[in-house]
């Protein structure tokens, strides 16, 4: 009998340990504090990105009448990382879903999380978004009602569907990166699974291996030149198969390197050669849209080997961008705080309200008669101020369209700064 107490006790033990394990691992996300700060940086980084839009030397909904090569310059650098960032921050957030929820919960989450603002969105903002484009364009002259009847009337509203994931950004301007992010978690969702099996582990445990040799990190560009190189001559509008298969390999990388800390470690260690790569890349981009050769390799890309060079280019630097990041989001910013859960709870409407909000104050600052610096940051101030003015609204009053934005439900101000605290 006491021999039998004693393996019981010994059996409860070890259940007990096993669970204690199991939740260690559910909550690793809340050591992970960079992961939010990232993410946050990430959606500011849109923010401005789309403010020197309106000033730089590319098509724009809406434009300047000047332009700027500055604003061109730092739209290039931005356009380069900021949606991979974006892919690889959402892969690892799955990751952490995934520990707390069966790949049922998680499809169900996801789908509630990014359909139902992402139809809201496309029905609502997108109309008066278009408005401003054709006014600015001259396209169209008259009021809002009238342009809503000769936009449903013209179908451009609405696009020629087709298998191809680029319709959704002609039908949700900035809105599309949450359709695509709800395919990109389905089709993932396999593959998770594979990666989450003991032989996917032991996959993983093997590239964390390679990792951690001198310059190992960097081996993961490989695939995402292999996708620019092949993909972009057939596929080249924006979000269309090439972009879409180099995010998705963006978003599985993020799953992969939350996984093990050695991805991290590894990041930490070399984020200053990976920003040093990053920034000589730039510079070669640059070098190569200035002697007149890039602008053809990005309109017409072919298979010749300036394409190829400037394709595989173009893949070490964004994962030299991405290395940079994680390390010091690693380094610095790994740090619990008081807002950052108040600030992450505001990323989703923050990021569904800004473009509109954007818009309609360029609309205004544009015809003013001061420099394109002041204008931009007129535009950027008075814009983040309103839209986080409009964020703070739904959150403490309009409690009805948090779900509409992406947002989980609360029914009052206190459980808002609670959840902030947690």
């Amino acid at each position: 009998m006491y021999q039998y107490e004693l393996n019981n006790k010994g059996e409860m033990k070890d259940m007990e340990n096993l669970l204690n394990t199991k939740r260690n691992e559910a909550n690793d996300w809340k050591r992970c504090y960079y992961i939010d700060w990232l993410r946050i940086i990430g959606i500011l980084s849109v923010f401005f990105f789309h403010n020197l839009r309106i000033f730089d030397n590319f098509f724009f909904p809406l434009k300047n009448r000047e332009t700027s090569l500055f604003a061109t310059v730092l739209a290039v650098y931005f356009n380069l990382w900021i949606m991979p960032l974006l892919f690889l921050l959402a892969g690892a957030s799955s990751k952490f879903s995934l520990l707390t929820r069966t790949t049922g919960q998680y499809a169900a989450e996801r789908f509630k999380r990014l359909v139902i603002p992402f139809v809201f969105g496309v029905m609502t903002m997108i109309p008066p978004q278009r408005y401003i484009e054709y006014l600015s364009q001259e396209k169209f002259m008259g009021t809002f009602s009238e342009f809503i009847v000769w936009y449903f009337d013209s179908n451009l509203f609405f696009t020629n569907f087709s298998f191809d994931p680029q319709w959704f950004f002609k039908i949700g301007m900035h809105l599309w990166f949450l359709a695509v992010l709800l395919l990109f978690s389905f089709a993932g969702i396999p593959i998770f699974t594979c990666l989450r099996s003991q032989k996917g582990k032991l996959f993983i445990k093997k590239l964390a291996y390679i990792a951690e040799k001198p310059g190992g990190i960097f081996i993961f560009c490989i695939p995402l030149i292999i996708i620019r190189i092949t993909l972009q001559p057939i596929f080249n509008a924006y979000t269309s198969w090439s972009d879409s298969a180099f995010w998705f390999l963006m978003f599985i990388y993020g799953f992969i390197m939350v996984s093990d800390n050695r991805f991290t470690e590894r990041a930490n260690n070399n984020k200053y050669l990976a920003l040093f790569i990053a920034v000589s890349g730039l510079v070669a981009v640059l070098s190569c849209y200035a002697l007149g050769y890039a602008g053809h390799w990005m309109e017409y890309p072919d298979y010749s080997a300036g394409a190829m060079l400037f394709h595989a280019l173009w893949g070490i630097i964004v994962w030299s961008m991405l290395v940079f990041f994680l390390g010091v989001g690693k380094a610095y910013l790994n740090k619990e705080h008081r807002f950052l859960g108040l600030l992450n709870d505001t990323i989703m409407p923050f990021y569904m309200l800004h473009y509109s909000v954007m818009l309609f104050l360029g609309f205004q600052i544009i015809s003013w008669d001061v420099s394109i610096t002041e204008k931009f940051w007129a535009n950027s101030l008075l814009s983040l101020f309103v839209t986080y003015g409009l964020c703070y609204l739904i959150m403490t009053k309009l409690f009805w369209l948090r779900v509409l934005l992406g947002m989980k439900p609360i029914k009052s101000v206190r459980m808002v700064f609670q959840k902030s605290h947690r």
